[in-house]
């Protein structure tokens, strides 16, 4: 169960990252 939820935390975090990281890029180029 820890572990479980260890790396669903993980796994939420990098997709997270990445979403942000996408708009992040989106934005500079539309600057």
């Amino acid at each position: 169960m820890t572990k479980f939820r260890m790396i669903f935390a993980i796994s939420f975090i990098l997709y997270i990252r990445s979403c942000i990281e996408d708009l992040s890029h989106r934005f500079l180029a539309n600057r």
